[in-house]
């Protein structure tokens, strides 16, 4: 018989299911990735060319995502391949691995969403070649707090219609800042 402690050890993770954006903001198109949460803090390095490189309205490819895929700052992610960094305003999931139609990623926290607001309304890169120390900084992700209670389950579930289809709307108000997806169409998607 084995003890709570050891119990808890041996409990395999729980994984959460996370959408992964990509391709043109106003398409809702989307990898759903089983994410693990961090276990361990890891700071990379970031450069000029990274944000001058960012695109404004991308969860993959903007400035801070950037910083991850770079080739010197995998490494810090060590044991885990980088393969996809997909960043929110407080998040940060790195894919490590697809395989068919499933894939598999890590989950970080990070404190950048300034960042990632400025990503999305740079309108030309005039501030980035005028203040290269303010994007040559390391960055933090940390690994998730844990829950105290998990309260999951407790809720009743409403009779009703079935659920209407979901639109991301973090994803979908970096589209509208960056100028890609204009005001009357955003408020129709999440209308719909």
């Amino acid at each position: 018989m084995t003890n709570t402690r050891e119990r808890r050890k041996l409990a395999r993770p729980r994984e959460k299911l996370m959408r992964v954006h990509y391709g043109p903001p106003h398409k809702n198109l989307f990898w759903k990735v089983k994410c693990k949460n961090a276990t361990k803090d890891v700071t990379i390095k970031g450069k000029q060319l990274h944000a001058l490189n960012g695109k404004a309205g991308f969860t993959i490819g903007c400035h801070i995502s950037n910083c991850a895929m770079d080739e010197e700052n995998k490494k810090a992610f060590d044991p885990h391949r980088v393969l996809i960094a997909s960043v929110s305003k407080s998040r940060l999931v790195i894919v490590t691995d697809i395989e068919g139609d499933s894939a598999h990623g890590v989950l970080y926290e990070h404190d950048y969403g300034k960042f990632v607001d400025m990503n999305d309304n740079k309108k030309d890169n005039k501030y980035i070649q005028a203040h290269p120390d303010f994007f040559e900084r390391d960055f933090r992700f940390k690994a998730p707090r844990r829950r105290t209670k998990d309260t999951r389950g407790t809720h009743e579930k409403k009779a009703g219609p079935a659920r209407k289809a979901v639109v991301p709307l973090g994803a979908l108000r970096r589209a509208v800042k960056a100028g890609l997806v204009s005001q009357p169409v955003a408020e129709a998607l999440e209308n719909t």
